[in-house]
């Protein structure tokens, strides 16, 4: 299983979630709530414990 990964949504709401597939420019991300989203990898940060989301 993947770490955990935390980023910000365009709507300000911080999301959770795990690496589904690493492309070109971005990476595509699966959250808790069944969505996927593709995230510039300088926008993700490792998520260490629950709501604590660090800088890998």
């Amino acid at each position: 299983m993947s770490d955990p990964l935390g980023f910000q949504a365009p709507d300000g709401r911080r999301l959770e979630g795990v690496v589904l597939r690493l492309n070109k420019k971005t990476v595509s991300v699966a959250t808790d709530d069944g969505h996927q989203w593709n995230v510039s990898p300088g926008l993700l940060r490792l998520v260490r414990s629950a709501g604590d989301i660090q800088r890998p």
